[in-house]
């Protein structure tokens, strides 16, 4: 018996959520509801496995403080950041929440995120004491890539070259797969900064 993922939406967007509830109808492992932060905070047990927190441009700071709130609940929470402001998805990172950028996303994309997300896959809300140690340019290059930046801009930021960025990038990837938690995609670098986030207490 397959064990379905509790997901609880909160976003404004009534056609997004509409496309990844038909999506959830034709699988066997999700469950989607609709609500809001201030619902969820009010919550008693049984909780969400997953809590998908939309963060539209316009929202800013407000979106912040309901993720963050979230998150020092004991939510685990994934934010699907719509802007491209790098400040924004830098302070949603620091909340503890994992972070999936990027104005376009598919279902198929948000529903993978969800699945890495939840409590059985152990992915969210589980940093471990297997993380590897990395220098300060090496930390400082995955934590400007995962909240949204390009290449160039993580580059521009940190002061070096841009193909120096991504061996800087590289050189991560490597540490992590030497400690058997490798991070090939994007999400899986996310989930590692907000990782290595937690460790030092936040941005």
């Amino acid at each position: 018996m397959i064990n379905s993922i509790d997901v609880a939406v909160v976003w404004d967007e009534p056609e997004l959520f509409e496309g990844l509830w038909a999506y959830a109808a034709r699988v066997p492992d999700l469950d989607v509801r609709e609500t809001g932060a201030a619902a969820l905070l009010r919550m008693a047990e049984p909780r969400p496995d997953v809590v998908l927190v939309e963060v539209a441009p316009r929202e800013g700071p407000g979106a912040v403080a309901d993720v963050s709130a979230l998150c020092r609940a004991g939510y685990r929470v994934l934010a699907l950041c719509r802007s491209s402001d790098p400040y924004l998805s830098a302070s949603l990172l620091g909340t503890g929440a994992c972070l999936l950028p990027g104005r376009k996303q598919t279902i198929a994309a948000i529903v993978a995120a969800i699945r890495a997300s939840a409590p059985r896959n152990g992915a969210a809300g589980s940093t471990g004491d297997t993380r590897p140690q990395l220098s300060r340019r090496e930390r400082s290059v995955l934590l400007a890539y995962a909240s949204g930046m390009t290449l160039d801009a993580v580059a521009e930021q940190v002061g070096i070259r841009p193909s120096t960025a991504k061996t800087y990038l590289e050189r991560v990837k490597a540490k992590y797969l030497e400690i058997g938690r490798p991070a090939y995609t994007k999400l899986e670098l996310v989930q590692r900064a907000r990782e290595e986030s937690a460790s030092s207490g936040g941005y």
